[in-house]
C-alpha cells in the first residue's frame, strides 16, 4: 500500500492504494466424487484458482493530540471470477496509537 497524507494538521486524511496477493492454503474440493477423474479434475481447478493478485484501495483518518492519535482505516479489495473467494473483501481497522519517539528531524546543509 502507498498512502497520501495531504496535510500535517491534527486531523489527517489518508488515501491509498496498492496491490495484494491473496493465497488460500490447503484448499480442497468437496465430494462426494463418483470417480477418481472427478476428484483429480476438482483438485486441478482448485490449485489453479487459489492464488490471485488484486488491486486494493484504502481511505482513513487520523486525529492527533500530542503523542496520541485516534485512527480509522477502511480497505476494499474487489472480487474475481477465477478466484476461490467470489465476493469482494472489506476490512475496517480502528484504534489508538502512541508515538514513542518524535518523527521530526533537523535537516541542515552544514557538516
Amino acid at each position: 500500500m502507498l498512502y497520501a497524507i495531504p496535510s500535517d494538521s491534527k486531523l489527517q486524511i489518508m488515501l491509498g492504494g496498492g496491490f495484494a496477493i491473496q493465497q488460500i492454503s490447503d484448499a480442497a474440493g468437496r465430494g462426494p466424487f463418483l470417480t477418481l477423474a472427478e476428484k483429480t479434475n476438482t483438485d486441478v481447478i482448485v490449485a489453479n484458482n487459489d492464488t490471485r493478485a488484486f488491486a486494493v484501495v484504502s481511505a482513513g483518518f487520523q486525529f492527533r493530540k500530542g503523542r496520541w492519535a485516534l485512527f480509522a482505516n477502511y480497505q476494499f479489495m474487489p472480487s474475481a471470477k477465477n478466484f476461490l473467494l467470489t465476493s469482494e473483501q472489506h476490512a475496517l481497522a480502528a484504534g489508538l496509537r502512541f508515538a514513542l519517539t518524535t518523527a521530526h528531524e533537523e535537516v541542515t546543509t552544514e557538516r
